[in-house]
């Protein structure tokens, strides 16, 4: 768990421990700089899956938005900052065309207190 997770979101995996942990989501925590403070294990398990993931570019420390590209980085950079300063959470779909087919996904922004959020991506089924 050590190298998934850093000193600073350690009360965060306290509180939701297990049940965010070992979901097959993608799940990764950032601390109120949008730094990646906790990746879970269904990170690691895309990490290794995906062909053309970049790990160090995701990696703990890591502003989150180095790995947003194009377009989206300035969306994405805004709703995030503002999840993170007023605790707010919001959901959205999206779509993630993988070469063989075409993939929804389902993404979930929970605050977790002292500006931290948690980010939840899941495959809509």
């Amino acid at each position: 768990l050590h190298e998934r997770i850093t000193p600073g979101f350690l009360d965060v995996f306290e509180r939701f421990g297990r049940d965010v942990d070992e979901l097959s989501d993608i799940v990764y925590g950032l601390d109120a700089s949008l730094r990646i403070a906790y990746v879970n294990q269904g990170w690691m398990r895309a990490a290794q899956a995906v062909p053309g993931f970049c790990p160090e570019e995701w990696s703990l420390g890591r502003p989150v938005l180095d790995a947003v590209r194009g377009p989206l980085r300035e969306l994405y950079g805004h709703w995030l900052h503002e999840s993170s300063v007023h605790q707010q959470g919001w959901e959205q779909l999206y779509q993630c065309p993988a070469p063989d087919k075409q993939r929804t996904f389902w993404m979930k922004v929970i605050p977790v207190g002292d500006g931290r959020l948690l980010v939840v991506h899941a495959l809509k089924q």
